[in-house]
């Protein structure tokens, strides 16, 4: 992998879980770990396996540039995920917008300019990525 993308990623699936699952089913959060256990049912599938933010730290390790992309105004992953992937790689370039709904930073005016330049300086790092 010679760089790395995120926009509007989560960085710990079972911590996003805990707040989603109250907020969206309207279930009490006392249910939450029932059914997060409940999802180590399924064959392949463990919540706690679900962590970015360890992927994120990895990246870090092995030189790997990432670029965190994230808007205040998300309403499907909370903004406290951006800054948990960006403390997890300490050299993240990071990009923190307002205004824009999950998936919608695209449309913000500087997104190419942004994007293409994080990912020149990346190769300009290292030319064999």
């Amino acid at each position: 992998v010679a760089a790395v993308v995120e926009e509007a990623g989560y960085a710990d699936l079972p911590r996003l879980l805990e707040g989603a699952i109250p907020r969206v089913a309207g279930l009490p959060r006392l249910l939450v770990p029932g059914i997060l256990l409940a999802g180590r049912l399924w064959p392949d599938f463990d919540p706690w396996a679900v962590r970015p933010e360890r992927e994120a730290s990895d990246l870090w390790k092995e030189d790997v540039p990432l670029f965190v992309i994230h808007s205040t105004d998300d309403y499907v992953i909370p903004i406290e995920h951006a800054k948990m992937l960006a403390a997890a790689h300490p050299e993240a370039w990071v990009w923190i917008l307002e205004g824009y709904d999950h998936v919608e930073a695209f449309a913000h005016p500087e997104y190419e300019e942004r994007l293409r330049s994080f990912l020149q300086q990346s190769r300009e790092e290292d030319p064999q990525r």
